[in-house]
């Protein structure tokens, strides 16, 4: 019997030369996690992708390690949001 809500899913947007955007939509994605009752978020990113890496650390990001998948090197980071 599973006790917790596992969502996976992929929080995309191409934000292209207005970047300063980039801060605040993934803070509303984070709104939205909370509106659904998640209590914590589990992100990656391309370990080269520093500018994404930026927007997840402005936003509470957490760094856990870094991890192989599908021969990529990525990021992890924990932000929690519903304690």
């Amino acid at each position: 019997i599973f006790r917790k809500l596992v969502v996976i899913s992929n929080m995309a947007y191409a934000i292209g030369a207005w970047q300063m955007y980039a801060t605040e939509a993934f803070r509303l994605g984070i709104e939205e996690a909370k509106k659904i009752g998640l209590e914590k978020l589990l992100l990656t990113c391309f370990a080269d992708n520093i500018a994404s890496a930026k927007v997840i650390e402005k936003n509470g990001g957490i760094f856990t390690k870094h991890v192989e998948y599908g021969g990529e090197r990525k990021r992890n980071y924990l932000i929690r949001i519903n304690p």
